[in-house]
Parts: structure tokens; sequence; C-alpha cells
């Protein structure tokens, strides 16, 4: 359920931002295997798919809209943390939406900037990302300040799973289709310029209520493909 909710923002994020679709479109277009995806499975067809702007996409609407908070622990001891007692017995949560908003760790928190998330070479090479003020800022965080699947031994395993599906997700997406539009089905106009302007079920995970749609519009290259 955590994927399917990071796959649909992630299709969210990108309608009304067609100046990056386009980008990862041509990234998808330049580097992307062909249609026969994973192939044979080995080890160097699955690397094909380390798309570095796709990934950077997925790693933006992680940190914008978190699928879910941390999960809850109870407290086996007497602790102290950063100077915070935290007796036996509570319930404690490390909650990644805390730090994904912090203005310290991402310059700038309530912006959608995938660029932040892109490797130094890869900004060098993109005339695009070069002008994002605070492109490649996330590739430098302190150990323990991102954590999308949670933190310590007991966090996700599947993350990087996860991340692999939303990129071939966006790059497969932005091929398929020249534009899309989000209707949030509740009379709201206008663009959809962050996951809080969109409905949502809240419990267990943030996800699109039912009464969001999306309609599309059918690449030409795709069509031709399919014919």
């Amino acid at each position: 359920t955590e994927t399917a909710s990071l796959l649909a923002n992630v299709a969210i994020l990108l309608a009304d931002r067609p100046e990056l679709a386009a980008r990862v479109r041509a990234e998808a277009e330049a580097r992307a295997p062909g249609r026969d995806g994973f192939g044979d499975g080995s080890a160097e067809r699955v690397r094909a798919w380390d798309l570095p702007l796709a990934g950077a996409v997925v790693r933006e609407c992680l940190r914008c809209a978190p699928p879910a908070g941390g999960g809850f622990r109870v407290a086996g001891r007497d602790l102290s943390v950063a100077g915070y007692r935290i007796p036996a017995g509570w319930v404690v949560t490390a909650d990644p939406r805390v730090g994904n908003m912090d203005a310290r760790l991402h310059p700038e928190p309530e912006a959608f900037l995938p660029d932040r998330w892109l490797p130094r070479e890869e900004v060098a090479r993109s005339p695009e990302a070069s002008r994002c003020p605070h492109a490649a800022a996330a590739t430098g965080l302190p150990q323990g300040a991102w954590f999308p699947g949670g933190t310590g031994a007991h966090q996700c395993p599947g993350v990087p799973l996860a991340e692999l599906v939303a990129r071939v997700f966006a790059a497969r997406w932005a091929q398929a289709f020249d534009a899309w539009n989000v209707d949030t089905g509740d009379g709201r106009e206008g663009p959809v310029r962050s996951i809080a302007d969109v409905p949502a079920e809240l419990v267990p995970i943030r996800i699109a209520a039912d009464s969001v749609t999306v309609r599309v519009s059918p690449a030409k290259e795709a069509v031709r493909a399919s014919a």
C-alpha cells in the first residue's frame, strides 16, 4: 500500500509540472532499457534503471508526501534522547515528516524541488538542474536525517525495491503520456502543486481518495508503438 501511495504521488506531483515531466521523459528515452524492461534480470539490467532524475523525483515525493509516519515503539527502559527524558513504557516514534520539513536539512522545505537529490555530476550536466538554487543539497545529509522506511534494526528492508519500482513507473508513465490532469473531485480549481491539495484517506496509509481522477493524453509515439 505504501508503494501504491508513492506511485500515485509521483503521477500527481508531475501532472502540473510539464517541464519536469519532459525532463523525466527525455532521461527515460536516453537511458532506460527498452521494452524488455529487466530483460534477463541480471544486475546490469537492474542498474540500468538507476535513472538519476526519476530517482530524484521519487525521493522528493517521499520527502514531501511520505505515505506514512514512523512506526511506533515502546521504550523498554528509561531513556534520554537529545536532552529529553523518555520513561520506560512510553510509546515513541521516529517520524520522518519532522526532518523532511526541517529547513536546516532541506532549504525551502515546502517547495517541490527534485533537483536537490541529484548527484553533483548530474547537476553539472543539466542546465535545468543548475538553475535550482538547492541542487544536490540533499546528497550530503547527515546520518540519520533521511529514513523514509524507518530507522534502526526495524527499518523497512523493502525501501530500495519500492524506489526501483517508482523509478520505473515515473519513467514509463512520462513516456506513455504527453500530459495528464488531476481532478481532485472536490470542486477545487487550479493546478495541484502539493499533495495537501488532494483529498486522501489517512489511516493507515495516506493515499489519494477514490474521488481523485487522472485524465491522460497518450503520447503519439506510445500510440504508434501499440498499433
